[in-house]
């Protein structure tokens, strides 16, 4: 699996406590595992309520970033090529994710997601729910570049039209290339 990144190794005293007490009750109970996040305060000794609100806010961005540090880790485990060499070394898809999540929990990085169809339960990471997690965030960040490409075309048409500059007057080259990239995508 990946060598040792910072990433594992700086984390809070919270957060070092938190996945230490979560991992070990994930390897206790790794069938049984489907919490919705004031249970999961309550295997942390934390208190879930109006007063404690601060400790909901913790274990809610400890949980974020442990989603952001398995993908941050499973694009290292790509790049370094030992994805591959499993795949060459004839595992299946099944057995690479398996050696994946217990080398996260090794380094206690929790691996569960939320279940939108089970009441946003965290639950145990599986192969299934980790495509669904990259597949949802491939549109998130489609539909975040689709938006900056408008505005970025917007602003590139309106702006100087507005400050009385042809278009033409800010490129050497014809204005054909400036009106495919104003142009394209609209239909």
């Amino acid at each position: 699996m990946p060598k040792i990144m910072k990433e594992l190794k700086s984390k809070s005293t919270f957060e070092r406590r938190t996945a230490r007490a979560l991992t070990q009750y994930l390897r206790e109970n790794p069938s049984s595992y489907a919490r919705n996040i004031s249970e999961i305060m309550g295997i942390l000794g934390l208190h879930y309520d109006a007063i404690a609100i601060k400790n909901y806010h913790k274990v809610h961005a400890f949980l974020s970033k442990q989603r952001k540090l398995m993908i941050t880790i499973m694009d290292k485990f790509i790049k370094t090529g030992e994805y591959e060499t499993y795949l060459q070394d004839g595992l299946t898809e099944d057995e690479i994710f398996q050696r994946y999540m217990d080398f996260l929990l090794s380094w206690e990085v929790i691996p569960l997601h939320s279940d939108i169809d089970d009441g946003w339960k965290y639950k145990l990471l599986d192969l299934n729910s980790w495509m669904e997690m990259v597949d949802s965030r491939i549109r998130r960040i489609g539909s975040e570049f689709e938006e900056k490409i408008k505005t970025l075309r917007t602003a590139h048409y309106m702006l100087p039209n507005s400050a009385g500059i042809e278009l033409e007057s800010l490129t050497n080259t014809s204005d054909g290339i400036r009106k495919n990239l104003l142009t394209e995508g609209e239909d």
